[in-house]
């Protein structure tokens, strides 16, 4: 009986850790999107446009999925973002895009002509 109860009290303890541990990733993943949808929500509205100039492009494979990537500079800055894979094979390296970015932070921008 008390390797039971010892038994019985181990599997509630981790029951208790993977629904905290749930939590906490949905909390992050939350915070993860509501930031991201502030992030756009200002570059829409305090966004400014400046040109700038595709400098490379990649992708990274893992199991079943693929990110393609871009990365360009403007200003002083250099940034790279996601793209869908239509974006990744229609722009080329010495591209010139434009980039929308806030003045109070150059670096949360994205490209402007590809939504």
């Amino acid at each position: 009986p008390v390797q039971l109860a010892w038994i019985a009290g181990l599997f509630a303890c981790a029951g208790v850790f993977f629904v905290a541990g749930v939590s906490i990733l949905t909390v992050v993943s939350f915070t993860s999107i509501q930031s991201a949808q502030q992030i756009a929500s200002d570059l829409d509205q305090n966004g400014v446009i400046a040109q700038g100039l595709i400098i490379d492009h990649w992708h990274d494979s893992s199991n079943d999925t693929t990110i393609y990537y871009l990365a360009y500079q403007y200003g002083g800055s250099a940034i790279k973002q996601s793209v869908r894979w239509w974006t990744y094979r229609t722009r080329r390296i010495g591209e010139h895009v434009n980039v929308r970015y806030l003045a109070s932070n150059p670096l949360m921008a994205r490209l402007e002509d590809i939504r």
